[in-house]
This record gives structure tokens, C-alpha cells and sequence, in this order.
């Protein structure tokens, strides 16, 4: 008779792969984005921040960037802060009523930078960052793009101190991937470092916005 693998039970054989044993699958969204693709940002609120009490006329403005590389990036307007009612007065929101934004130097796989930042007339206009978050590309590069809120690091100096336990800021944004523009030509060409040769920027008399791997290259309207 043929002989048979001793092995104690329950045990299955090696190499077995059962369905109850695999990993599930994670499915990602289909990235939509294309070579010459832009970005539509828009940023709608942000939530939880310091009340700051102790200023008068403090305005709330957020920047948002691409990855250095890209060198693109747009700041919203500064708006003024308004008290929460149901924090006793600790914590404040911004609301900011403006179009949304276009970053034209995305490339597939950049992931979107955020900075909520603080600024009144009393710290001599200068800047007072409050929060960051950091929007994976995954989340925004699909069809339907991202519509959400995103959690705030908070990064504020002394000055301004979060109660403890006191949730996360959050901040509310939206950004969809736009096809290329109708009036843009796209020539890859290599770049030495983040910045093309004489030559390049010379490509046939137009004005060129340079990034690591390509050239984008403004058609005359």
C-alpha cells in the first residue's frame, strides 16, 4: 500500500495555501492621473485651533504645497478666527470662503503638504504655524478625488498651548486631479537636478516652468 506522511492532526501539508490562510487583497483605487496633470485644491475649514484670547485681529490663513521638488504652492487668504461656542471659549475655527486653487506641477505619486499658520498685527504680522498633515497621494489620485478632513499635527509654539486630551485640529479640503491643459505642450527632457539647462529654458522662445523630469512648455494662446 502507498505509504503516507505521518503528521500530527489538524497539521496540513507543507506548501498548502488555503483561503483562510491567504491575505486579503487590498484594492487601491486606479491612479487618473496623466503626464501634464494638474491639481484642484480647495480649502474649506479648519477646526480645534487656540483661541488665542490674548490677541486681538489674529487671521488664520493655510498654505499648501507639492513636494519641494516641484517648487508649486498657493496660500489661501487670511481670515479671522472665530470663537467655538461649546469649548467655554478655548478653541477656535476658520472658515475660508475662496475658489479653489490649481498646482500644475503634480506628478503621479506626490503626496499633498498642509500648514495652518496664524498671523496678527501684535506678533508684527509674522507667522505662528499651528498644525501640519500630510494628504497621501493614494487618497486624492483617483476618480472622485478626495472630499474630507484631515487630522492637524500640531507643531504651535508655547505661547499657544492645547488643553490636555484636547483633540486633534482638524482641517476640511477637497482636491481633485485635472486632466493636462488644452493650451499646454509636455516635452520630457533630462534636468540636472531641479533645474534644466540654458538651452531648455530657451525651448523655442517660450516660457517653460520647469520641474525634475519635464518640461512644461506654455503654448501661445
Amino acid at each position: 500500500s502507498a505509504l503516507t506522511e505521518a503528521r500530527p492532526f489538524g497539521a496540513r501539508a507543507a506548501g498548502a495555501v488555503t483561503d483562510a490562510m491567504a491575505e486579503p487583497l487590498v484594492k487601491r483605487p486606479r491612479p487618473v492621473s496623466e503626464l501634464g496633470s494638474r491639481l484642484r485644491v480647495r480649502v474649506l475649514r479648519a477646526s480645534g485651533l487656540p483661541c488665542c484670547s490674548g490677541a486681538v485681529d489674529v487671521e488664520a490663513f493655510c498654505c499648501v504645497r507639492l513636494p519641494p521638488a516641484r517648487r508649486a504652492s498657493f496660500e489661501t487668504e487670511q481670515v479671522a478666527l472665530n470663537v467655538d461656542e461649546n469649548s467655554d471659549d478655548t478653541l477656535a475655527f476658520a472658515v475660508w470662503h475662496g475658489d479653489a486653487q490649481e498646482l500644475l506641477a503634480y506628478e503621479r505619486g506626490d503626496d499633498l503638504e498642509f500648514e495652518v499658520s496664524f498671523c496678527c498685527e501684535a506678533w508684527f504680522n509674522d507667522a505662528v504655524q499651528i498644525g501640519v498633515s500630510s494628504l497621501s497621494h493614494q487618497l486624492f489620485d483617483c476618480a472622485g478625488g478626495f472630499d474630507g478632513s484631515l487630522d492637524l499635527e500640531v507643531v504651535c509654539s508655547d505661547e499657544l498651548v492645547f488643553a490636555p486630551g484636547q483633540a486633534a485640529p482638524a482641517l476640511v479640503v477637497t482636491v481633485e486631479v485635472l486632466p493636462p491643459k488644452q493650451d499646454m505642450e509636455f516635452v520630457e527632457m533630462p534636468t540636472v537636478g531641479v533645474v534644466a539647462s540654458g538651452t531648455d529654458h530657451k525651448l523655442r522662445g517660450r516660457a517653460v516652468e520647469v520641474g525634475p523630469a519635464v518640461v512644461y512648455v506654455s503654448e501661445p494662446v
